[in-house]
């Protein structure tokens, strides 16, 4: 009987140790938000993470290399440029 109560004693002690140091492990934090990209009738696009200097998706053209800049004014239409 007296075996019996110290397994029990011991498990219960150890289960709230684990409890405790998982506990204090935890970092229970927020995810970043994202920006969801959407089309003109709401409809799902897609999803960019957070940055940090708030600038989702532009660059300067003068970064772009030439190739790419005249693709996509290639695909563009005529109203791009106002």
């Amino acid at each position: 009987m007296r075996v019996g109560r110290v397994a029990v004693c011991a498990a219960a002690g150890t289960t709230v140790l684990v409890v405790a140091m998982a506990a204090w492990r935890a970092r229970f934090t927020a995810q970043q938000p994202t920006l969801l990209l959407r089309d003109r009738q709401g409809r799902f696009l897609g999803e960019v993470g957070a940055t940090t200097d708030g600038e989702y998706g532009y660059w300067p053209v003068a970064e772009l290399p030439g190739r790419v800049v005249a693709a996509t004014m290639a695909i563009e239409d005529r109203r791009l440029r106002s």
